[in-house]
């Protein structure tokens, strides 16, 4: 799919857009206040609620899984592969209709 304007009319005047400079007028700064900070017993709360350890590792896991999703994105992982697999090659193993000590049906 294509990414901007599409049609003639969505185009005219595109260019002058773009490059008109914003001026100190029509700037916009967002202003952030900043969060007050938790107290040790609220961080507790959490830390049980999420049953996951400390903040600070479930934070590590989450940078981590925004690593692996800038990854993926530059892979391209859902497109088709460049090298088609071989006949099998992704087949597993198949395991016994019936496991050690259970009867088969």
């Amino acid at each position: 799919m294509a990414e901007g304007p599409t049609t003639e009319y969505a185009r005219r005047g595109q260019g002058a857009m773009l490059s008109k400079e914003v001026g100190a007028d029509e700037a916009k700064v967002l202003r952030i206040e900043p969060e007050p900070p938790l107290t040790a017993e609220q961080i507790d709360e959490v830390e049980q609620k999420i049953g996951a350890g400390l903040i600070e590792e479930v934070i590590m896991v989450a940078e981590g899984e925004r690593k692996l999703i800038d990854v993926m994105l530059e892979s391209k992982v859902w497109e088709e592969l460049e090298v088609k697999p071989t006949e099998g090659q992704w087949a597993y193993y198949e395991r016994d209709r019936h496991t050690p000590g259970t009867q088969a049906r």
